[in-house]
């Protein structure tokens, strides 16, 4: 009798099949590239106002 299962592993995947693991590659790229942009802004944005830059709030400096 001949035992039943798996004979062996491939990595890759077959650019002539629609593959969920191209697709999930492509998302899981760009959700990182998305992530990366908004950290870059985010230290952006601190160090302008740590520069003196960005807006003032309240009443200003003459108001006593």
């Amino acid at each position: 009798m001949r035992k039943a299962g798996l004979r062996s592993i491939r990595f890759g995947f077959n650019p002539n099949s629609s593959s969920l693991g191209a697709d999930v590659t492509g998302l899981l790229l760009a959700g990182a590239l998305a992530s990366l942009i908004a950290v870059a802004i985010a230290i952006w944005i601190r160090l302008s106002a740590r520069a003196g830059g960005g807006t003032k709030h309240g009443r200003g400096g003459d108001a006593s």
